[in-house]
């Protein structure tokens, strides 16, 4: 799952809260999720996670490459995608039933 966001979005921390809560949920069902900032310095974005407890991997999109590749429209953006690399789905939130999300 990359998860789009940015630390001046308050839908993001809601996002965020929520996947800090439901981290062990999400890992045991063998699903990684990698957050992507939008075009923030790194300072800003390492004083959020640790301010926020962010407890998954962030990477920095600085130039929007990433995000124009997916055509991201917004924040908070989930995309969910198979191992296969084949898009499932894309969101402006986490999914209830990620087994569902998956499924072929």
């Amino acid at each position: 799952v990359l998860f789009f966001w940015a630390t001046w979005c308050p839908h993001c921390r809601d996002a965020i809260e929520d996947l800090n809560r439901n981290k062990q949920k999400i890992e045991s069902r063998n699903v990684k999720v990698i957050l992507i900032d939008e075009g923030e310095k790194p300072q800003i974005v390492s004083a959020f996670a640790d301010r926020y407890n962010i407890q998954f991997d962030v990477l920095l999109d600085k130039d929007r490459q990433l995000a124009d590749t997916y055509n991201l429209v917004g924040l908070p953006t989930f995309i969910y995608i198979k191992k296969d690399g084949i898009v499932r789905a894309v969101k402006h939130s986490l999914v209830e039933d990620l087994d569902k999300v998956f499924e072929e």
